[in-house]
């Protein structure tokens, strides 16, 4: 089993730790989107929070790994570094949370996991367990919260989702915002796609706030979107782990998809959810692909991969972040 060395902390009237793309308001469906952050709000916390980079990893970290560098990233950002978002990979295993170690057989239910190809990690934040696969993509999204000041957990979903939400849909794929029953760490900012769930999200506030005595923190959004790759066996191996440990493992197969899956149905989603506001002219139309004149857009692919939907989302905040540095 993999530990990873975050620490929990939930500062004064902070949001703290959500997971499961979770906020304080009741969690809409997805045909009850969440509210639309306005294209001049998210502009506006664009500017303020740069300079920004993009970190974009090549190759897939050992299970535990890409997690515990996460950490390292964030320090920086909380200390001098401006806002930053990873791309990145992970390999084969099982996130899990502290809450869920207690269970009464965890540490057995770990090993025979491990021995079966599914080595477990531990992260400190809310939500559930869920799987990591090399071909989901792990988007993370980094703030300084010396510079947050008057933002709320909703500005950091729309921050981290609508660049992905625009990249799928220049790849010909549109995605809503809800909850989908059944689905592992579900929540309202899960993307959706034909009452799938293709990417689940979270976050995590960190450390003192604007002016404040005690140092600068960080605010770490994350999603992870299922690209490509067995997400049903993997939601099997989510239930066996949290059943041998003695908790309910009930998450339905079904509730999941991947974004390679769902292309290949053909269609778009009509469940509503702000369409992408991230445009490199900040024109919603061009930004959600519906022209196909939109500087940054990119003809759809026959046999997307993580690598083509990584190359996407990267050609997005691009564009739209007007980056100054490139990592």
């Amino acid at each position: 089993m993999t530990e990873s060395n975050r620490a929990t902390t939930k500062p004064g009237r902070s949001p703290g730790e959500t997971g499961a793309g979770e906020g304080p308001a009741a969690a809409p469906t997805a045909q009850n989107p969440p509210p639309r952050a306005s294209a001049i709000r998210i502009r506006k916390l664009r500017e303020r929070l740069g300079p920004w980079r993009v970190l974009d990893e090549d190759g897939v970290w050992p299970a535990g790994e890409g997690v515990r560098r996460e950490e390292e990233l964030a320090g920086r950002v909380a200390s001098d570094a401006g806002a930053a978002v990873r791309l990145w990979r992970g390999g084969r295993s099982l996130v899990v949370t502290r809450r869920e170690t207690r269970l009464p057989s965890f540490e057995s239910a770990a090993d025979e996991m491990e021995s079966l190809g599914w080595p477990v990690v531990v992260r400190d934040s809310g939500g559930t367990a869920v799987p990591h696969l090399p071909g989901a993509l792990q988007v993370s999204l980094f703030l300084p919260r010396r510079r947050a000041r008057g933002m709320g957990v909703e500005d950091v979903y729309h921050l981290l989702c609508e660049p992905v939400r625009g990249a799928l849909q220049d790849l010909g794929l549109t995605t809503g915002y809800g909850q989908v029953a059944g689905s592992f760490c579900d929540g309202r900012f899960n993307l959706v796609h034909g009452g799938k769930k293709l990417a689940g999200t979270a976050q995590r506030w960190r450390g003192a706030g604007p002016g404040s005595s005690r140092g600068d923190g960080y605010i770490l959004g994350h999603m992870v979107l299922f690209v490509e790759g067995d997400v049903e066996g993997a939601t099997r191996a989510v239930n066996r782990l949290l059943r041998t440990a003695g908790g309910e493992g009930r998450f339905r197969e079904e509730a999941h998809g991947t974004v390679v899956a769902a292309l290949a149905t053909g269609g778009v989603l009509g469940s509503g959810g702000p369409p992408g506001s991230w445009g490199p002219n900040g024109n919603d139309r061009e930004a959600d692909g519906a022209s196909g004149d939109g500087e940054g857009a990119i003809p759809p692919a026959a046999e997307p991969t993580v690598e083509v939907v990584r190359r996407a989302v990267r050609r997005r905040l691009e564009a739209s972040l007007r980056l100054r540095e490139k990592g």
